[in-house]
């Protein structure tokens, strides 16, 4: 049986690596319940997701599995 995807809210809490909520929505300028209720489920809007990764400092390639995990389209940029 195929393993289910990861859910925005465990990807999220994976990502977090031991941060506590309330230093998550200090960084992100939302409250300890908006990142609580991320992790319940709750899916954040675009930039809250792009904000989020750039607090956990995400490699490209868990910054494209949260925004998926998001039900973001990740659109891939072009080389100059």
């Amino acid at each position: 049986m195929p393993e289910q995807p990861a859910t925005f809210g465990d990807l999220l809490r994976r990502y977090m690596d031991g941060r506590t909520n309330a230093h998550i929505a200090r960084c992100c300028g939302v409250r300890r319940q908006t990142v609580a209720s991320w992790l319940g489920g709750a899916i954040p809007s675009r930039d809250n997701v792009e904000t989020l990764a750039k607090v956990l400092r995400l490699n490209r390639r868990d910054w494209s599995a949260l925004m998926s995990a998001a039900g973001l389209i990740v659109v891939a940029r072009a080389d100059p």
